[in-house]
């Protein structure tokens, strides 16, 4: 896995990753722990970015759990802070090998294909079971039964996360429409059989630091 190291003020480096995430238009927790020594940013509900600040070096080690987002951040930083201020090294505490970092993004396109065939399951069931009471309920058909039944087939259609309708591009990793589920699940699949495939060609070691990614919502 690789990570930066930065050589610069800590308020300026937070608040030049504050700009950039919030162009990402991704919902985004950060805490702040030891006196600005640990700051983590707990981006979506797929990838977290550390940082570990040393204020006497001014030195920051930045990681991330999608090294794509990590390598964005870092042209960012270069041409903010200046190209003489930013080392990318491999991070000698995690396996070094490349092909880790790409099963990684497999993992996070996993995650994200998880939550979005866990929500959109609940929400087809949901809106599915309310059109077949109504049409069992209903000895006669009437207008408004009629606008009921539009109504609901129409969410099936509309984006959604998992609290409800929502509009598009809020968050496109955390938003789903319902009458795609099939898609999702059968992409799901497809990804849970490639990482179940490449784990089983991992060390412990290795197979260990990536299952620790395969999270579950």
């Amino acid at each position: 896995m690789t990570l930066l190291e930065v050589y610069c003020d800590y308020n300026e480096l937070i608040s030049t990753i504050d700009s950039f995430l919030q162009e990402k238009r991704v919902t985004v927790k950060k805490s702040v722990h030891g006196n600005h020594r640990l700051t983590i940013y707990r981006i979506g509900l797929f990838r977290k970015l550390v940082i570990e600040y040393d204020p006497y070096s001014k030195t920051a080690i930045i990681k991330c759990s999608d090294p794509s987002l990590l390598s964005e951040l870092g042209n960012v930083l270069r041409r903010k802070l200046g190209s003489w201020s930013i080392q990318q090294k491999k991070d000698l505490r995690a396996p070094e090998r490349s092909y880790l970092d790409q099963l990684l993004k497999k993992v996070i396109e996993r995650n994200i294909f998880f939550y979005k065939t866990k929500y959109s399951k609940k929400f087809l069931l949901l809106y599915s079971i309310s059109l077949i009471a109504i049409i069992l309920l209903s000895f006669t058909v009437t207008p408004a039964l009629i606008l009921a039944s539009i109504a609901i087939a129409i969410l099936l259609f509309i984006p959604h996360d998992k609290r409800g309708p929502q509009r598009y591009g809020i968050n496109p990793e955390e938003t789903f429409i319902p009458i795609l589920y099939l898609r999702y699940r059968s992409k799901l699949k497809v990804l849970d059989s490639y990482i179940r495939q490449q784990l089983s060609l991992l060390p412990s070691k290795d197979r260990e630091y990536i299952e620790l990614a395969l999270r579950h919502y």
